[in-house]
């Protein structure tokens, strides 16, 4: 890991937040973790932030970008990461804005199938609205009541853990990719001996 991530938020606050490569990174991790919450949404009805799993993949990308690179490179700071999760959890957590549960019950009790354009607009008018509710709601739950969340409180610990730890950080990474990989080849086995028993039996 670069040692050029201080702890202290002095330092913190000069380092790089708001870029070009971070609002891009986060636009492209949340574009391919929407997959996997659409996935989970509809096998067991539930969904996920993925700011946690975007901040380590992140990580790890430009990491290995800068091993490889050199100086050509920036560091990835802590706050950059702050806003690649930020991003590319509102892109991953999209699926929530009415699609994931009540599109499907639509489906199942009504036997209605909406085209893509009318999935397009109802997506859109359902993120506008929830974007403008949480600005309402802001100040009060947390400026005022400084309520805590469950799932930005994790995220804030593993980042801050990220950049105090390198190594911690690289064997979580190394963790996360390779749960992927098995449960993905598990995935992959369980279909293909589903379909080759399906057309044995045919036979």
């Amino acid at each position: 890991m670069d040692r050029a991530y201080p702890a202290s938020s002095e330092v913190a606050s000069a380092c790089r937040q708001f870029t070009f490569r971070a609002a891009c990174t986060g636009a492209v991790l949340g574009a391919v973790l929407v997959p996997c919450n659409v996935y989970s949404g509809l096998k067991i009805g539930w969904s996920f932030n993925m700011s946690i799993a975007a901040a380590l993949l992140s990580m790890g990308f430009w990491g290995a970008a800068r091993r490889t690179l050199g100086e050509r490179v920036p560091p990835w700071g802590l706050l950059e990461n702050n806003i690649n999760q930020t991003a590319a959890s509102s892109a991953a957590s999209i699926i929530s804005a009415g699609l994931v549960a009540p599109i499907p019950a639509l489906a199942i009790l009504t036997g209605v199938t909406l085209d893509w354009p009318t999935l397009s607009i109802w997506l859109l008018t359902v993120s506008l609205i929830g974007v403008l509710v949480g600005l309402a709601l802001r100040r009060q739950m947390l400026e005022v009541q400084q309520l805590p969340f469950p799932a930005g409180t994790a995220t804030a610990e593993t980042v801050r853990e990220i950049y105090a730890a390198g190594s911690e950080a690289a064997t979580r990474i190394r963790w996360l990719l390779g749960g992927g990989l098995l449960s993905g080849g598990v995935k992959l086995t369980v279909d293909l001996v589903a379909r080759l028993a399906a057309a044995w039996g045919r036979r």
